[in-house]
């Protein structure tokens, strides 16, 4: 009797061990794929990729929309609403990218106009 459930225990493990792996792979790919902005250095130019995403681009890009000029790190998604940016004069707007959720933190880019 000890093999159906030493066999159905090895069978469990295995599950959680391949859809841990998949959970973990799925987050990396999103991470990936969002973090491009916020890898963005002061300097850097972006463009608008959709309702809420941004890509850096090159400057002299006809596509450039803005230009990162202050970046703060260890933000909620609060601060970058209120004042995150107010130490950088030529920025007009700010994105916030992080983990979801109160309290969460995240990277604020300050973001002024191109051109």
């Amino acid at each position: 009797m000890t093999t159906p459930s030493r066999s159905r225990r090895r069978t469990v493990t295995l599950w959680v061990v391949v859809l841990a792996l998949f959970g973990a792979a799925a987050v990396g790919f999103a991470t990936l794929r969002q973090g491009e902005a916020v890898a963005a250095d002061v300097g850097a130019c972006l463009e608008s990729t959709g309702t809420d995403s941004l890509s850096v681009v090159a400057c002299d890009a006809p596509t450039a929309e803005y230009t990162v000029v202050g970046k703060l790190v260890d933000r909620t998604s609060i601060d970058a609403g209120l004042f995150a940016c107010s130490d950088f004069p030529t920025a007009t707007t700010s994105y916030w990218q992080g983990r979801e959720g109160v309290g969460e933190k995240g990277t604020v880019l300050c973001l002024a106009p191109t051109g």
